[in-house]
C-alpha cells in the first residue's frame, strides 16, 4: 500500500508515517524502482502499535526524548 493509504488507515498524516520510518519505529520500507514506498500489513500493525504507545504519556515522553538524546537508549 502507498504512504497515503497507510496514513489514512493509521489515522495520521503521511509525513508522520515517513517520520516513523526515519525514527525506525516501523521496519524498513521497500521501494519500487520509481522510489515510491510499498507498505505491508506488518507496517500497518507497527504504525498502530506506535500510535498506541504515543497515547501513553510516560512512553510518549521517552520516545520523543530518544530522538534528541539517543545515548540514553543505547544498551
Amino acid at each position: 500500500m502507498r504512504t497515503s493509504e497507510i496514513a489514512e488507515l493509521s489515522q495520521v498524516h503521511p509525513n508522520t508515517v515517513r517520520l516513523y520510518e526515519e525514527w525506525q519505529y516501523i521496519s524498513p520500507v521497500p521501494r519500487k524502482p520509481n522510489g515510491y514506498r510499498v507498505y505491508s500489513a506488518l507496517h500497518l500493525k507497527q504504525m498502530k502499535i506506535a500510535r498506541l504507545a504515543f497515547k501513553q504519556e510516560f512512553i510518549q515522553n521517552n520516545l520523543r526524548k530518544k530522538e534528541f538524546e539517543p545515548s540514553l537508549f543505547i544498551s
